[in-house]
């Protein structure tokens, strides 16, 4: 079943441009690259990297002498019938997060009792790869001893890891028990949990409901003022807009904020065309109380793109630039099926296109500071200083040809003496 994983997972292809051949090894990766087969624990970096390790293979399954070699398999060109299928692993129990950790330390652990099991498993802390491995074990469920008879319940599968060096502040933890599909894509089934690190200056306990003001109810795509007030009450820590009850921005920042009221707002920008239900959400550590929904309808005829990505330089790692992409979700209806990398002069591609746009925290524009998160669909990779042209775009297309939006330029020399 390993090789067979191994085998599979191949296929992925996630096909990083211009990346280093070694990168496999590099202790520095981009998210892309840590999204590649193989087994390794990762912790955030500078420049939007994580910081990686591989990690030791697990010992070998018990097996037969390997000079017993099964028979060729019959290979039929045909339609099969019933059509080959895989399936994702039954949803595990995780183990109880504490919600609040004294330390900067925490222990993962879950059980699946019965059903189908894993190929391999992940760690995922606020959105970020920090663990995935091959590495099981069994653990005891239920266990009695009596007189007269000894029984011992172990689980079919189960996964322990600790993740150590923690930031303080929020961390939801995503854990996903993933095996191959019969394209060679991964096939995941996902549990979630949370918990709290360090200490803020907040009073415990949920906060009180904010109010939205006033908005339109009819949006033809200009910018729309998201203004709520939290009248009197409990008072939160951060707070969070979410369209149809997802987040899409997060923030720390108040226009108001003393013992007993807060308000904050944001401007909404490049609404995607179709209805929108917007919540605000306000929290204290993990507690939080939300608004009641407010409904939206943006009409953009003939418009059938998101916004200009946007680009920024993150910065440079040895001989190559560090370059990421983002588009709000809010401004795009769905996620976008294919991008790729261009000479912002000529229009000439750079690499292959990339199939895959992975969901991020926070924009590219807010890499540098920590106030608020745009949640955006983005891309990531490494240029060869050598190989990157002088001013780079990125090309960015959902369903069709027309639904592509291109970049603005950004002069990689230019950027990187900016940020010095």
């Amino acid at each position: 079943m390993r090789a067979g994983w191994r085998a599979a997972l191949s296929a992925i292809g996630l096909g990083v441009t211009m990346t280093w051949a070694a990168c496999a090894h590099a202790a520095l990766l981009t998210p892309e690259e840590a999204q590649q087969p193989g087994n390794r624990v990762c912790k955030p970096a500078k420049g939007g990297m994580l910081d990686c390790t591989d990690l030791a293979e697990p010992d070998p399954a018990p097996s037969n002498d390997a000079s017993i070699q099964p028979l060729p398999a019959i290979k039929y060109s045909g339609e099969h019938f019933p059509a080959p299928t895989a399936e994702a692993p039954i949803k595990p129990a995780l183990d109880t997060i504490p919600e609040k950790l004294d330390s900067d330390s925490v222990r993962i652990g879950w059980d699946i009792n019965f059903g189908t099991t894993a190929q391999y498993w992940e760690i995922y802390d606020n959105g970020v790869l920090a663990m995935r491995s091959q590495e099981f074990t069994q653990r005891t469920l239920v266990s009695s001893s009596k007189q007269d008879i000894s029984a011992r319940a172990v689980s079919v599968q189960s996964g322990e890891y600790t993740l150590r060096r923690l930031a303080a502040g929020r961390h939801l933890f995503e854990v996903r028990l993933c095996n191959a599909n019969v394209d060679g894509s991964p096939l995941c089934t996902s549990v979630t949990g949370n918990t709290w690190v360090g200490d803020v200056d907040q009073t415990l306990g949920s906060p009180s409901t904010p109010e939205i003001e006033w908005l339109p109810s009819v949006s033809t795509g200009e910018p729309v003022e998201l203004t709520w007030h939290m009248w009197w009450g409990v008072p939160g820590h951060y707070w969070q807009v979410l369209d149809q009850g997802r987040v899409v921005y997060e923030s720390t920042t108040f226009n108001e904020n003393t013992d007993h009221t807060q308000s904050a707002s944001t401007q909404l920008r490049d609404l995607a065309a179709g209805t929108h239900a917007l919540t605000v959400r306000l929290c204290s550590k993990l507690d939080c109380a939300d608004s009641e929904a407010y409904p939206l309808e943006v009409m953009l005829a003939g418009v059938d793109a998101a916004a200009l990505p946007k680009l920024a330089l993150l910065g440079k790692v040895a001989d190559s630039w560090v370059v990421m992409w983002s588009v709000p979700m809010l401004a795009a209806a769905k996620q976008p099926l294919r991008w790729r990398w261009i000479d912002a002069d000529s229009g000439q591609a750079i690499g292959a296109d990339q199939t895959k746009a992975r969901e991020c925290e926070s924009g590219a524009d807010e890499l540098v500071q920590k106030t608020s998160q745009t949640r955006s669909y983005c891309g990531q990779t490494r240029l060869l200083a050598a190989q990157a042209p002088v001013r780079l775009g990125v090309e960015v297309c959902w369903a069709t040809e027309r639904a592509c939006r291109r970049s603005e330029p950004l002069e990689l020399v230019g950027a990187a003496r900016a940020g010095r």
